[in-house]
């Protein structure tokens, strides 16, 4: 994936869910602690350590405790947007190998304060689930095929289960054409210009390509969704011949 910065929250639990995990991982003494001890391993990390140079540590500390804590429902994030938060690190070049360190800093980090990754995965696989959104450009997949940025709307990686999905859920895929079409969402922001007045919207993922059909009309400032399309293909897995007796057609 190319670029990182946009991060839009499309799709989460119930909300019991939601403050079930706040609570299992320890509310926000907890988060704040993993959030220093990040902090402290990214600065030790020469691949990373540059992205923060001349960088208020004790401010920057503060919002990401927020932002996560956010995730969570924890609190109520006032930071600035994402996308001008990293404006300075993707000009760095912020890349995913970088992102792929800061997520194993920070699951370390909360390691290190207790956090149990199993009880995530037993009480919570699916929260948060939230999908990273940039601007169209090329990227490569990983099957190793180039996906072009004329090709696409906008790119797309989803976490879900823990993990980084491999290409994108019909689900997600069909809330990212919903908030495409809703004014001032990140989706609808980061969005390729000609796609906004387009049917459908093409989205690049790990995998490949996804077009998803969205239309939806607005009256007196109100957005409501009149149609939602996936296009899905699919493969033959059988061929053969079966007998049956004449007598049963007779």
């Amino acid at each position: 994936m190319p670029r990182y910065g946009e991060i839009a929250i499309l799709l989460i639990g119930e909300e019991t869910m939601i403050e079930d995990l706040y609570d299992l991982i320890g509310g926000q003494n907890i988060i704040e602690a993993a959030t220093k001890i990040f902090y402290d391993k990214v600065s030790q990390d020469d691949n990373l350590r540059h992205f923060f140079e001349k960088v208020d540590m004790m401010d920057l500390r503060s919002r990401q405790s927020m932002f996560v804590s956010m995730l969570l429902a924890g609190r109520v994030y006032t930071g600035k947007n994402i996308r001008e938060a990293h404006a300075r690190s993707r000009d760095c070049g912020l890349t995913d190998a970088h992102f792929d360190l800061f997520l194993q800093h920070f699951r370390a980090a909360l390691e290190e304060v207790g956090v149990k990754p199993e009880n995530a995965k037993i009480k919570s696989p699916y929260v948060p689930f939230f999908y990273i959104i940039s601007p169209p450009a090329d990227y490569r997949t990983i099957s190793g095929t180039t996906v072009k940025a004329g090709d696409i709307d906008l790119v797309v990686r989803a976490l879900f289960m823990l993990k980084t999905h491999k290409a994108i859920q019909v689900s997600g895929s069909l809330c990212t054409g919903a908030a495409a079409r809703v004014p001032g969402t990140i989706v609808g922001d980061v969005l390729r210009k000609t796609a906004r007045t387009q049917s459908t919207i093409t989205i690049g993922h790990p995998s490949g390509t996804f077009p998803v059909e969205a239309k939806a009309e607005t009256v007196d400032g109100q957005v409501t969704i009149k149609r939602l399309r996936i296009f899905r293909t699919a493969r033959r897995i059988m061929d053969g011949y079966v007998y049956v007796r004449k007598s049963v057609f007779q």
